[in-house]
């Protein structure tokens, strides 16, 4: 593949079989977008990889896959479901463990109890350990990473709350306490009446969210949001899809029954420490690949237009060890696992994507009229038109 070619849909086939028909499965029986079941799914492999799956390039600098994902789409786009659908195995999982926490709970009160002479010994009360978090606070999801070191997802159904909570407070501290969430940096909250503060060393928690492009393009009065960056960590993907009608379509139930198998099967060693390095000629893929971050790094005018290729330099740190789990499951008895030229050649047309989509999303926020607006297929027919006169024959043509 050309490093200058545009990708502007997600490629699938990055992703092994079991994923690859899991999305198609999903796109051709109830016209899910096949960008927004893909973005699910890798929400999902980043929640089941936790902070124990790290990438460690060259500057012994371990980086966990912290993700940030924000699928746009129309009301009725169906945004929402694909997302939930792929997030069902790590769902399952939590209600596993709030069962696991519930019977040490009832165990923990019997002892507790128990005034027998016998019973002297103290046990200490079980906490809840869970992975999806929704709607939160940024104190509660404090006390969340406490809880769960292993890491967390954060799912906001609509990000416009998520983004609104950022400009709350005048001195912006859920704005960066989020920045600082995002880099991994140790968190430190200091309240009031507690004379030790609450610390997070390397905290792991990926976020996904919806958002309507109308409110995304709202985002423009949130000057802070722009400046700071905070938009430029989210990779993008755009539901073009329509409300669907009912079907006769059914799902292969062994296509999503894979799919949950598979998720879970990395859920299982998500406490296993695995370091993630390359080989030599998987080193130099991705050193050609950053070449040409940097080159449109350097070529680009506007601080926006640097941000991006700033970030998507940071999520090629991130990306690789998704990629290979998907393969592996993490079925490893080595702490070590190399991955080969083929996984970063993957991430590299995958980071493309985002890059499209990325400018895609700008465009959307800045545009003064329609244009901004148009979905992937609009903005292909527009481009496609001669830029003087047509006639309408002409134009249809092109549209067929």
């Amino acid at each position: 593949m050309s490093s200058e070619q545009i990708i502007d849909e997600f490629p699938v086939d990055i992703f092994p079989g079991w994923i690859q028909n899991y999305i198609n499965e999903h796109h051709d029986k109830s016209g899910w977008s096949k960008d927004v079941t893909a973005i699910g799914v890798l929400a999902a492999l980043s929640a089941a990889a936790g902070s124990n799956k790290v990438f460690d390039w060259q500057f012994n600098q371990p980086t966990p896959a912290i993700l940030w994902l924000c699928v746009v789409g129309s009301p009725g786009s169906n945004k929402t479901h694909p997302v939930e659908a792929a997030l069902e195995p790590i769902n399952e999982k939590d209600v596993e463990l709030h069962q696991e926490c519930m019977n040490a709970l009832n165990a923990y009160n019997k002892h507790k109890n128990d005034k027998s002479e016998g019973n002297k010994e103290r046990i200490p009360k079980p906490a809840l350990s869970q992975i999806l978090i929704r709607d939160t606070t940024s104190e509660a999801l404090v006390k969340a990473l406490q809880k769960n070191p292993s890491g967390i997802l954060i799912w906001r159904d609509e990000l416009a709350g998520w983004f609104n909570d950022m400009n709350r407070y005048s001195n912006g501290g859920d704005e960066q306490f989020y920045l600082q969430l995002f880099n991994g940096n140790t968190i430190t909250v200091n309240r009031k009446g507690e004379d030790i503060p609450t610390r997070v060393d390397k905290p792991v928690a990926s976020l996904i969210g919806t958002i309507q492009p109308g409110v995304l393009k709202q985002l423009t009065k949130y000057k802070n949001l722009i400046d700071s960056g905070t938009l430029d960590r989210f990779l993008f993907a755009f539901s073009d899809t329509k409300m669907q009608s009912f079907t006769m379509e059914v799902m292969k139930e062994d296509t999503v029954l894979e799919y949950k198998h598979n998720i879970k099967r990395i859920l299982a060693v998500r406490s296993k420490p695995i370091t993630y390095i390359l080989t030599r000629d998987a080193k130099t893929e991705l050193i050609n690949f950053s070449e040409y971050l940097m080159r449109r790094y350097e070529l680009t005018v506007m601080d926006y237009e640097k941000a991006i290729y700033a970030k998507l330099m940071t999520y090629t740190h991130r990306i690789p060890q998704l990629l290979q789990l998907a393969h592996d499951f993490g079925q490893t008895e080595n702490n070590t696992v190399e991955i080969n030229k083929s996984i970063i050649e993957k991430m590299c047309r995958l980071l493309r994507f985002f890059e499209y989509n990325a400018f895609r999303a700008r465009r959307l926020i800045f545009s003064e009229g329609k244009l901004g607006q148009l979905d992937r297929r609009q903005e292909k027919f527009y481009k496609a038109l001669p830029s003087d006169s047509f006639k309408f024959s002409e134009a249809m043509s092109i549209a067929s």
